[in-house]
Parts: C-alpha cells; sequence; structure tokens
C-alpha cells in the first residue's frame, strides 16, 4: 500500500525499536490547555526538544524513540468534544480496568493488583521512552517531566531492560517475529507468512475482512493513521513454563525443545 503515511504514524506501531532500555511515564493532566501545548511540542519539529517518534524509516539508529498513548479519560480530560468523544468504541471508553473480567484479567490479575496506578480512573496519558543508553534515557526523562511540568502529574513510572542477548526470562529471543504490515516498513528478518492489511493495525485502512474497514474516531486528524493500543506487563513463569515442557514432551512423545 504506497499510500500508507508513515510520517503520520507512530514508529512503534510498524516497527520494533530493539533499544535495551524502556521507561514507561503514567501521567495525569491537571492542566487541560498546557498540556495540549505539552503534547503539541512533541510533534513541532523542534531540534532542541524530545519529538515523537513516527514510522518514516532511518539510516541511522536514533537514540531514542518517543510515543504516547492517550487513554479515553485522557482525551476527556485534555478538552476534546463531546462529538468527537462519542465517536470511539465503546470498549475504550469503557477502560481496561472495566473490562478486565472479560479478558481473563482475575484474582492475582485483577486491576486492584496492577502495578503502580495504572488501574487508576485519572490515567490520562502514557508516555513511551525507548533509550539506547542509560545516560541517553536520563537525558531526555529530564527534558520531559521539565516539558510536562505544570500540565500534568507524574502518577506512577516504570521501567524496563532488556536481558542479555534479547532473550526473555524462559531463555528463547523474542521481539522479532511481528507481523510484516502492509505498507508498512520491511522485516528485519525474512518473514514468510502474508503481510498482515494495514487496517489491521492502522485506522483508515482497509482491515483484513472484505469490505470492512474499522470506524475512525473523528476528527480525522485525530483518528485517521491512529491505533489501539494495550499495555500490559506481565510475570513470567519460568518454572511452570519448564514444568509444561516436560509434560508436553511425555504425552506428545516430542521432544522438550
Amino acid at each position: 500500500m504506497p499510500g500508507l503515511a508513515h510520517a503520520d504514524i507512530q514508529g512503534f506501531i510498524l516497527r520494533t525499536y530493539a533499544m535495551p532500555a524502556l521507561r514507561v511515564f503514567a501521567l495525569k493532566v491537571t492542566q487541560p490547555q498546557a498540556a495540549r501545548q505539552f503534547l503539541g511540542q512533541l510533534v513541532s519539529g523542534a531540534q532542541n526538544s524530545p519529538q515523537l517518534a513516527t514510522a518514516t524509516d532511518w539510516t541511522v539508529k536514533p537514540l531514542y524513540c518517543l510515543n504516547v498513548g492517550l487513554t479515553y479519560t485522557g482525551l476527556a480530560a485534555l478538552g476534546l468534544p463531546p462529538d468527537s468523544l462519542a465517536s470511539f468504541p465503546e470498549e475504550f471508553m469503557a477502560g481496561a480496568a472495566a473490562r478486565a473480567e472479560r479478558v481473563g484479567d482475575i484474582g492475582r490479575s485483577s486491576p486492584e493488583n496492577w502495578i503502580g496506578q495504572l488501574a487508576s480512573p485519572n490515567l490520562h496519558v502514557l508516555l513511551f521512552l525507548f533509550a539506547q543508553a542509560e545516560e541517553v534515557l536520563e537525558q531526555v526523562t529530564t527534558q520531559l517531566r521539565a516539558m510536562y511540568s505544570g500540565s500534568a502529574a507524574e502518577l506512577s513510572v516504570h521501567d524496563a531492560r532488556s536481558l542479555p542477548e534479547s532473550k526473555a526470562h524462559f531463555g528463547y529471543r523474542d521481539g522479532f517475529a511481528q507481523p510484516t504490515i502492509e505498507g508498512g516498513l520491511p522485516p528485519a528478518i525474512p518473514d514468510v507468512l502474508p503481510r498482515a492489511p494495514a487496517g489491521e493495525f492502522v485506522l483508515g485502512h482497509p482491515s483484513q475482512y472484505a469490505d470492512f474497514t474499522y470506524p475512525v474516531p473523528i476528527p480525522p486528524a485525530l483518528g485517521e493513521n491512529g491505533s489501539f493500543a494495550a499495555f500490559r506487563i506481565l510475570a513470567q513463569d519460568c518454572d511452570g513454563f519448564e514444568q509444561f515442557l516436560t509434560e508436553a514432551a511425555i504425552q506428545t512423545g516430542l521432544d522438550r525443545d
């Protein structure tokens, strides 16, 4: 799809950054006008302040990539008009905590056990800061905090670091087998599977269903080329996984590997 506007799509929708450090800021909007100005700064093109990473391809990987996600309550807190708010799907309006049971987040995984303030009704903005080095992470963190000071309150901060050789706790590599999206970026590793229609991930484009495109929230400048995402922090039960492999090998007669 040659018409896919990479410069209008956030980078982490179409690519994996493969950077060793991540910091996620959970923010509450306190001053709507100032918060709108802060978000505007992130796409202003200014050379001396952090900017959102787009899906435009690069020849040299940047030192960091920044992306943003907004909740429904966050859009309301920013002052989005009622007709625009009403154009979002009901699942997004309800929010993750209200729909937790429907997706199996119960017991230890229920919202009251979510880390930090991720279940808070005051969670309005998530900033995702990926960095290639610790000093870069800290430098951009300082800049961002200065930028949103007075417009948003920090509810919680969540840090992640890649393991050696980019392996998961289970012992295998992860993060490179992403779907190849039609009109997106070329895969880092050859992908034998068919390309996924862009509309599976990017609003306003043909989906995987014939003659159907997912509804695009209004105004078009907000909805088109946007996407819905789920941010989840998962625990990996390595002992349980090893036990599963042993039992499955016995049941199937296959090697554990």
